[in-house]
C-alpha cells in the first residue's frame, strides 16, 4: 500500500542511499548475534586451552568469560549504534528543512508518543540517585540511558526501510540468525564440551540467560509462522524456500521448548491464532489455499509440543505442572504463593510499592539497587512495571499509547497492509506478550525497536 502523505520520510530527497545505508545498518543488527557466536568460539578456545577441564574451574572461568564477552557484545551494539544514530539525524534534518511542521507526520503520531518517552526517560536519568549509573546502566544488561539513545536511532532507521524486498531480507537474516543459535544450543545439550567453553549458560547462546533468548526466539517464530502464512504474496518463494519456513518454524518452536522460557511459549500460544485471523482477513490476496497455511503452521506447533512433552526431561510438561501449583497456592492463599512465576509474584509486589513511592520520575534507569533494591536484588521481570519504576508511570503511558496506537492503525489496515509488515506485527505481538514477564537487555530489546521502526513505515 502506498502512503498518501507526500511527506512521508521515504518521499524525501536522496532518501534512496539512506534507505541503502539503513538497510546495511539493520542486516548487521540481524546478524550480530551470529558475529557474536564466532567470537565466542575464538573466546572459548582460549580459554578452553588455559583451564584442565569444565568440572575444575567452569564455574569461576564462565563467569569471567562472559564479563568480557559481554562487554565486547555492548562496545559493538555502540559502534553500530553510532552510525545508525548518524544516519537518523541526517533523515530527520532532511525532513526538517523540507517542512518543518510535518516531522512526527512523516514519522508517524506514535513516534511522538515514543519520543516522548525518550525526553522523559533523560529527565528521570538526571534526576536519579545516581546519573552516571542511570545513563550508562549495569555492567550486565546495558540498559542505560544510552542504550535507550540508541534504540530510539534503530526505531528511526529501520522505519527509513521502504522497500518490501527489503523488509523480507531482514526478516529472514533475523531467522537465520536464531536458527543458528538454536543448532548451537542443542548440539550443547548433546554433551560436546567445548560449546560449554563458549556458552557457560545451557540453552542461552550469546545472552547468559535462557529467557533473553526465548523471547527472541518467540519473534523468530512469529516470524516464521508469517513467513509460512503469507508466502503465496511474498516475492520468490519456491517449494524449496517454502519448505525450508515451515521446517525453520518447527525447528525453533522445539528450541523454544527445550529453552524452557514459558513466557515466550504464552506468547506463541496467544500470537498465534492472531496470525491465523490475519490470514483470514486477508484471503483476497492468497490466490487460493485459503487454509492451508494455516493447517500446516498449526499442525506442525500441536506435533513439536506433544512430541517434546514425551521426553523424560520435558521442559514444558515440567513449566506446565509449575503452573498448576503457583495457581493452588494462590487460590489457597498459601504463604508459597508470593513466589508463584519462579518468584515474580514478589517482585512484582515490591516493584508497585516503588513506584508509588516516585510515581512521576521513578528512580533512574536500572534504579532499583542498594537502598532502592527490590528482592534479591532483582529486576521486576515484567518490563511494563520495570518502565513505570524506572522512568515513572507517564512514561510508560506514553509508551503504552504509542504501542496501543501503532499497532490499532496496523490492524485496521491488516487487508492492505504490505505482507511485510504483517509478519512483523506478529513478531512485535509476541515481544509484548513475553514482556509481561521479562527483562529488558540491549542485545534482545534492539530487535523490538527495529521491528517497530519497520511496521510504522507502510510505504512498500
Amino acid at each position: 500500500m502506498k502512503s498518501d502523505n507526500p511527506k512521508d520520510i521515504n518521499k524525501v530527497e536522496g532518501i534512496s542511499y539512506l534507505e541503502k545505508c539503513s538497510f546495511a545498518i539493520i542486516e548487521v543488527l540481524c546478524l550480530l548475534p551470529i558475529i557474536m557466536s564466532l567470537y565466542a568460539f575464538w573466546f572459548g578456545f582460549h580459554v578452553s586451552k588455559s583451564v584442565s577441564g569444565i568440572e575444575d574451574s567452569l564455574a569461576s572461568n564462565g563467569a569471567i568469560n562472559y564479563v568480557s564477552f559481554i562487554n565486547a557484545y555492548y562496545y559493538l551494539f555502540l559502534v553500530i549504534g553510532f552510525f545508525s544514530l548518524m544516519i537518523s539525524v541526517c533523515a530527520i534534518f532532511r525532513i526538517w528543512m523540507k517542512d518543518k511542521t510535518g516531522l512526527f507526520k512523516a514519522l508517524g503520531y506514535w513516534s511522538l508518543l515514543f519520543f516522548a518517552v525518550l525526553i522523559w526517560a533523560g529527565v528521570a536519568t538526571l534526576v536519579s540517585d545516581n546519573p552516571i549509573h542511570a545513563f550508562r546502566g549495569g555492567d550486565y544488561v546495558h540498559d542505560g540511558y544510552l542504550s535507550y539513545i540508541i534504540y530510539a536511532s534503530i526505531y528511526v532507521c529501520a522505519s527509513i526501510i521502504n522497500h518490501s524486498r527489503l523488509k523480507q531480507i531482514v526478516i529472514e537474516s533475523f531467522c537465520c540468525s536464531l536458527c543458528w543459535l538454536s543448532v548451537l544450543v542443542l548440539l550443547q545439550d548433546l554433551g560436546i564440551t567445548m560449546l560449554d567453553y563458549c556458552f557457560p549458560t545451557k540453552h542461552a547462546a550469546v545472552f547468559n540467560n535462557p529467557n533473553h533468548f526465548g523471547y527472541l526466539l518467540s519473534m523468530g517464530m512469529m516470524c516464521f509462522a508469517g513467513l509460512v502464512l503469507f508466502e503465496r504474496e511474498l516475492d520468490d518463494v519456491d517449494i524449496f524456500r517454502s519448505n525450508i519456513y515451515k521446517f525453520g518454524f518447527g525447528f525453533l518452536a522445539y528450541a523454544l521448548l527445550a529453552n524452557g522460557t514459558f513466557g515466550a511459549f504464552i506468547s506463541i500460544v496467544i500470537v498465534i491464532p492472531i496470525g491465523v485471523f490475519f490470514r483470514y482477513c486477508r484471503e483476497d490476496n492468497q490466490h487460493g489455499g485459503r487454509w492451508f497455511g494455516s493447517n500446516v503452521l498449526l499442525l506442525l506447533f500441536i506435533l513439536v509440543c506433544i512430541g517434546e512433552s514425551l521426553l523424560p526431561s520435558s521442559k514444558l510438561t515440567e513449566n506446565i505442572v509449575e503452573i498448576v501449583g503457583d495457581i493452588k497456592h494462590i487460590i489457597s492463599n498459601s504463604p508459597e504463593a508470593e513466589f508463584a512465576g519462579s518468584g515474580r509474584m514478589i517482585l512484582w509486589k515490591q516493584t508497585i510499592e516503588k513506584i508509588a513511592e516516585r510515581p512521576i520520575l521513578g528512580y533512574g534507569p536500572e534504579g532499583f539497587y542498594g537502598a532502592n533494591a527490590i528482592y534479591a536484588g532483582r529486576r521486576p521481570h515484567n518490563e511494563y512495571l520495570q518502565m513505570a519504576g524506572y522512568l515513572g508511570i507517564p512514561a510508560l503511558g506514553f509508551y503504552l499509547m504509542g504501542l496501543i496506537s501503532l499497532v490499532r492503525n496496523r490492524v485496521k489496515q491488516i487487508k492492505m497492509l504490505s505482507v511485510c509488515n504483517v509478519i512483523v506485527l506478529l513478531a512485535v505481538l509476541a515481544y509484548l506478550v513475553s514482556a509481561f514477564f521479562g527483562n529488558t537487555v540491549f542485545n534482545t530489546v534492539l530487535y523490538l525497536w527495529m521491528f517497530l521502526g519497520m511496521v510504522s513505515n507502510e510505504n512498500s
